[in-house]
């Protein structure tokens, strides 16, 4: 593949990701999960590595998106948090892909 048809073709793909995504799905519903993540000593590289390393080589599903946010565990009072949103591949009972295992609850 040629650097101009790259540059052409994966803005596309990614401009397409959630369609195909959705086709796939194969009259499932698309289902939406948030993470977040708080960490006392502001790692939250460190955190979100883990997760998507984990979350990536498990399979468990697709990120559809990351960023920062905030929470309020008190009235007034504003932590900040690292937050991914993601498409579990599998739901409860659903069967784990070749492994024969399934999702616990």
């Amino acid at each position: 593949m040629l650097p101009s048809e790259r540059d052409v073709l994966f803005p596309l793909l990614r401009e397409g990701a959630p369609r195909y995504l959705e086709e796939t799905l194969d009259g499932q519903q698309w289902t939406e999960a948030e993470l977040r993540i708080y960490d006392v000593y502001a790692h939250y590289d460190v955190q979100v590595n883990r997760f998507l390393i984990a979350f990536r080589d498990l399979e468990l599903g697709i990120v559809i998106e990351e960023g920062w946010g905030k929470d309020y565990p008190l009235a007034m009072m504003a932590i900040p948090i690292q937050a991914a949103s993601f498409h579990p591949l599998f739901q409860r009972g659903d069967q784990a892909s070749g492994h024969g295992a399934r999702v616990s609850p």
